[in-house]
């Protein structure tokens, strides 16, 4: 054997004896249980979200290929549903700005402006020839209400009639149906 020299001694402290338990062999019961159970958990947890993904896959195959045509009855109640409205042609006339009475002196004054609804077209063309005289007689009819007359809406309803009739008095081809107030200030 050569000898050794102090500085290279090869010292070996682990004894072991016979019973002896050393960290190696030391085995936590739960662990082990952990260990085991684990890959088993994943096995399933990866079968069940596949299972997931081919039954999503699957429904919305089926429900991208469905057929969307309809039968001929359906398309029969969806045109017994539909309402045709006649439309009817309109005259807008400019704001007509008057001062009102009351009875104790204020200053009032009415900002009104209206539309037209027509019996056809031709009578937009006659209203446009005639919409200076039509526009006095409706500032002389204005001119007459007083503040009491314009504040409920049995008034306003009733200034329509009004309005409606003068301009019917002018057209001799056609009529107005209705007036509809686009602006009504009392200031």
């Amino acid at each position: 054997m050569a000898k050794k020299s102090k500085t290279k001694m090869d010292i070996d402290f682990g004894f072991e004896m016979e019973g002896d338990i050393t960290n190696k062999e030391i085995k936590n019961p739960l662990e082990e249980k952990k260990k085991k159970e684990k890959p088993y958990r994943t096995k399933k947890l990866h079968l069940i979200s596949i299972t997931i993904l081919l039954i999503v896959i699957l429904f919305s195959g089926i429900i991208y290929f469905l057929p969307t045509t309809k039968t001929p009855e359906s398309n029969k109640s969806s045109t017994k549903k539909q309402v045709a409205f006649k439309k009817y042609p309109q005259y807008q006339f400019a704001p007509f700005f008057i001062p009102i009475d009351t009875k104790n002196g204020q200053d009032v004054f009415l900002k009104v402006s209206f539309s037209l609804e027509l019996s056809h077209e031709k009578v937009i063309k006659k209203i446009e020839k005639i919409v200076v005289p039509l526009r006095a007689d409706i500032s002389f009819l204005l001119n007459k209400k007083r503040l009491s007359d314009l504040e409920s809406i049995s008034g306003k309803k009733k200034l329509s009639l009004e309005i409606r009739n003068v301009i019917n008095r002018s057209l001799q081809n056609g009529k107005v149906n209705k007036i509809y107030f686009t602006q009504f200030f009392l200031k």
